[in-house]
């Protein structure tokens, strides 16, 4: 699942969003979120609640993927 999170406002945020794992079907496996363009690790809380920085207009894909 690819996941974009966005800052539409011209402060620096810290973005929160929560995704209803359950609902996606993704509620029992162990998963890879990461930022798809830097390929950095991004932290999900297991209720799916991914928190990121983003800068002023700042956007990025998140991926949620399924460990092997």
């Amino acid at each position: 699942m690819l996941v974009l999170v966005s800052n539409l406002d011209r402060n620096s945020q810290e973005i929160s969003v929560r995704l209803n794992l359950e609902r996606l079907d993704l509620h029992d496996r162990e998963l890879d979120v990461f930022d798809v363009l830097s390929e950095q690790s991004v932290p999900m809380e297991k209720d799916g609640t991914i928190g990121v920085s983003l800068g002023p207009e700042e956007w990025m894909y998140v991926w949620l993927r399924p460990e092997h």
